[in-house]
């Protein structure tokens, strides 16, 4: 019932906290990619890797203000089999569907098993890689 006052996408997250101009797409999407990070670093020697299968992660975050009144983001969760379905808020109708196309796309190209969708191209610009066990790289702020 509340979803549409809980769940924000990231325009409408920085006009509810009042904020400075570009801070949720600047400091906190920082501290999200950092926590993410340091997440997967965490977890990626557990990951059971099978051919032809990939995992999609949910990291659920808020919002808060510290002490000192700075925004700061925290980590609540991170789900293995997160809720995909687009009822569950105006925000979400809107990212899910970019966000499974531009996922499946990467994947494919990634493992070279089916060149680029030209189609989803779009869906894949905003995506930041945030994690490479192969050479090393984790984000962090």
């Amino acid at each position: 019932r509340l979803k549409d006052e809980a769940v924000l996408s990231m325009a409408t997250l920085e006009d509810a906290l009042d904020v400075p101009k570009g801070w949720v797409l600047g400091a906190f999407t920082d501290q999200m990619k950092a926590s993410m990070a340091a997440v997967v670093a965490a977890a990626a020697p557990k990951f059971d890797r099978r051919t032809g299968c990939f995992d999609l992660l949910g990291f659920d975050f808020m919002a808060s203000r510290n002490a000192m009144g700075e925004c700061v983001a925290h980590l609540i969760e991170v789900n293995t089999n997160p809720a995909l379905h687009v009822s569950e808020g105006k925000a979400l109708t809107k990212i899910l569907p970019s966000l499974v196309r531009g996922t499946v796309d990467i994947v494919l190209e990634e493992h070279h098993l089916e060149a680029s969708l030209p189609m989803f191209k779009k869906d894949t610009v905003q995506f930041v890689r945030i994690f490479d066990e192969k050479d090393g790289f984790r984000f962090c702020v």
